[in-house]
């Protein structure tokens, strides 16, 4: 296709003024010029953008132009074109034209005259499309319930503790009773019991449930049976009560002399809060015998992973010493691990284990893993 008048008219008046000026210039010491000039596409849509290229041999020191603008003798331009447009190429020596042309169409809905349309304000929909649904303004972004632990034996206890973050303005009931936004309360349901925190927000009412649940214990011990009658025999001769033998003295906890047997397990790991919580762990003493001024050693590992993605950093500490004072059969006693974690950033897979100096029958139950997060 031929190129715009306008076009000729600037690359010509160009040229022209170059032949005017530069009639001294010697003539081609290697024959004409030679002109290579391609895009690398031919037709495209409308707004899309190609690259003009070009090489011209033999130009000797005349000049080369562009669309009426001199270029070096190679090399490429991008243009983004909303119509079809020629480009040509020329060389300003005498004995010519010298000169190649591309021609570039657009196929297509070529766009209005005029200025581009507004775009809507950041933050609102484009025309014709339903506005996002918001969540209900002034509500709380976390809401969090736990019972610790969330099982127990009959007529046993455990703490349900909340948090609702931020604080803000609406109301907060624990089983319909209204309580602050943070805290815990101590719980001692004779039965499997489910705790409900509500928080009256301005969009409507948001939950969040726990279950606690209480576990049979063991039934009543049988009556011995009434002493069976005997029949009455002449009184004999009491024989003198036996001396008392020493008993050699134990040292509480048996330790290494190995006295002690017991089963200790870990049961539990939970944080205390979400910003800034220090993680507990929970010891049980499965028994049969009641663990005394007893210091052990624990250690923790865990991965530390942000919410969203799905690789994290391993992190441990250990190993570090708990002292238990007294723990009977059948009890469960908390010790802080002094482990710091962000709930409202990452969430934590967290294994704990412990070792012990005395016969524990049962080491499968001596590590404990727990996933700990803002749900």
């Amino acid at each position: 296709m031929r190129a715009s008048k306008t076009l000729k008219l600037i690359s010509l008046s160009a040229v022209m003024a170059f032949l005017l000026m530069g009639c001294g210039l010697l003539p081609f010491a290697g024959g004409e010029p030679e002109i290579e000039f391609w895009a690398s596409q031919e037709v495209i849509p409308p707004g899309e953008c190609v690259l003009l290229h070009w090489e011209v041999r033999n130009a000797g020191d005349y000049p080369v132009f562009l669309n009426g603008e001199q270029v070096p003798p190679e090399g490429e331009e991008e243009v983004c074109l909303e119509r079809p447009e020629a480009f040509e190429l020329v060389v300003g020596a005498p004995g010519g034209p010298y000169e190649e042309t591309v021609t570039i169409e657009v196929e297509g809905e070529v766009p209005p005259e005029g200025p581009p349309p507004e775009e809507p304000p950041p933050g609102e929909p484009p025309p014709g499309e339903p506005p996002p649904e918001e969540p209900p303004p002034g509500g709380p972004e976390v809401i969090f319930l736990v019972a610790d632990p969330d099982a127990i034996p009959q007529g046993g206890c455990a703490m349900l503790r909340w948090e609702v973050l931020p604080p803000g303005e609406w109301r907060v009931l624990l089983d319909g009773q209204e309580v602050p936004h943070v805290g815990e309360e101590e719980v001692c349901p004779a039965g499997t019991t489910t705790y409900e925190l509500l928080v009256e927000a301005p969009g409507g009412p948001q939950t969040r449930q726990v279950t606690l649940r209480v576990e049979s214990g063991p039934g009543p011990e049988p009556t011995p049976p009434p002493p069976q009658a005997t029949p009455t025999s002449p009184p004999q001769a009491t024989p003198p009560p036996p001396q008392p033998t020493a008993t050699p003295a134990v040292p509480p906890g048996g330790g290494q002399w190995g006295v002690l047997s017991t089963d200790l397990a870990v049961t539990d790991l939970y944080a205390d809060k979400l910003l800034n919580g220090t993680v507990y762990g929970r010891l049980t003493n499965h028994g049969p015998e009641t663990l005394t001024n007893m210091t052990l050693q624990f250690s923790c590992e865990w991965a530390k992973t942000a919410y969203g993605d799905t690789l994290g950093v391993i992190e441990q500490m250990g190993p570090r010493n708990i002292t238990i004072t007294s723990l009977n059969p059948g009890q469960t006693a908390a010790w802080n691990t002094y482990i710091t974690v962000d709930l409202t950033q990452y969430w934590y897979n967290m294994t704990c284990s412990i070792q012990v100096d005395f016969n524990d029958p049962n080491t499968a139950n001596n590590s404990y893993s727990e996933i700990l997060s803002k749900q």
